[in-house]
């Protein structure tokens, strides 16, 4: 709408000749906005379709949670102190 009433306004104030050049260029504006609003709308619509999927794989488990718990526990630490390692 902001785009209609830019175009009409700007032909308006400056009393110039509305030609079928002028109507055409008008006509070709609004459509490529509204060509424009629709990808967009897909592309939302598209990426709201796929979000939920990517959630739920980076959900973790408790299962994923008890392995790597394990996992740290049994990795040998260095004292860089005094050199050892310890378990």
């Amino acid at each position: 709408m902001k785009t209609v009433c830019i175009l009409t306004l700007g032909w308006l104030p400056f009393d110039s000749a509305l030609t079928f050049k002028n109507i055409l260029g008008m006509i070709l504006a609004v459509v490529g906005m509204v060509i424009y609003n629709w990808a967009v709308e897909v592309e939302k619509q598209a990426n709201a379709k796929a979000l939920p999927s990517m959630k739920n794989s980076l959900t973790v488990t408790e299962e994923e949670i008890r392995l790597l718990k394990e996992g740290l526990k049994n990795i040998p630490i260095k004292d860089v102190e005094l050199g050892e390692s310890r378990v």
